[in-house]
């Protein structure tokens, strides 16, 4: 008779994840995308402010900016947070130029890079057709920079609105405790969400929600390690000023986006080993 489908274990699903992230190359594969990760970072800054116009404000990307830099090293805030005040403070004279046309298709190659990973990890042999494959990532890069733009002015704006509640309400001891709890909880489920929603929509696969949840839940769980981790690791361990001079912070900071990168293909290969166990 043939064999049903097979549950695996926490050990087992880890291991399978670990063989399949050594069989497909992901360690290679984060490398590049770190670096398409950095060259199309401020590209897709470049749509959020565009975005952050159509809503009426660009003071709105400045806040992403600003919450972005909050969940990464210092050392790496430091490299990107200015070139991300020049990207924001640049004259532009309308949204529908040919610069922000480019700045879309260059974005757009960061989804590309993942989506070639993630098919990887799903054993994917014929992936979609290459136009609609860049058609997909361009569609993904507007919409996850609007979200990106409306999720973080929630972040901000919630834990203010609860502060108000605490005072309407006589209990402004309420607000201490609470608020930076949850603006950490809605940084969590945010991530948790965005990070799922790639994991769902870029492979060539017809995945549930409830297939790419552990994964997603994992890679968010695994950047908060990785950030005390590397954090502890420049402030003790590191020389980069003395290896690479005036570079240190750009090395610093493509070596983070590579430990991410590496972080975010394994939460993928946790996701393909159960998907391979329910096939």
């Amino acid at each position: 008779m043939p064999s049903g489908p097979r549950k695996l274990g926490l050990i087992g699903r880890v291991t399978a994840a670990f063989n399949g992230f050594n069989d497909n190359h992901q360690a290679i594969h984060a490398g590049h995308i770190a670096f398409v990760a950095l060259l199309s970072l401020f590209p897709f800054l470049i749509v959020i402010v565009a975005s952050a116009g159509l809503v009426g404000t660009t003071e709105a990307a400045r806040e992403v900016v600003a919450l972005a830099l909050e969940q990464v090293p210092h050392d790496v805030g430091a490299v990107l947070g200015p070139v991300a005040i020049e990207v924001i403070d640049a004259p532009r004279r309308g949204a529908l130029t040919i610069g922000l046309v480019g700045a879309l298709w260059a974005a757009s190659t960061g989804f590309e890079a993942l989506r070639y990973a993630f098919d990887r990890a799903y054993g994917v042999e014929q992936p979609r057709q290459m136009w609609w494959a860049r058609l997909q990532s361009l569609g993904l890069t507007i919409l996850f920079a609007f979200v990106t733009l409306m999720a973080a002015l929630s972040v901000l704006v919630v834990p203010r609105l609860l502060q108000v509640a605490a005072s309407i309400l006589d209990r402004p001891q309420w607000a201490a405790p609470t608020v930076p709890w949850f603006a950490n909880l809605m940084v969590f489920a945010l991530l948790v969400i965005m990070t799922a929603a790639l994991f769902k929509t870029l492979p060539f696969r017809r995945l549930r929600w409830g297939e790419v949840m552990p994964g997603a839940v994992f890679t968010v769980l695994g950047w908060a390690l990785a950030v005390r981790a590397f954090e502890l690791y420049l402030t003790h361990v590191a020389i980069y000023s003395l290896t690479y001079g005036s570079l240190g912070g750009v090395v610093a900071t493509l070596m983070f986006f590579y430990i991410a990168a590496a972080v975010l293909l394994f939460g993928c290969e946790l996701n393909a080993a159960g998907y391979r166990a329910a096939a």
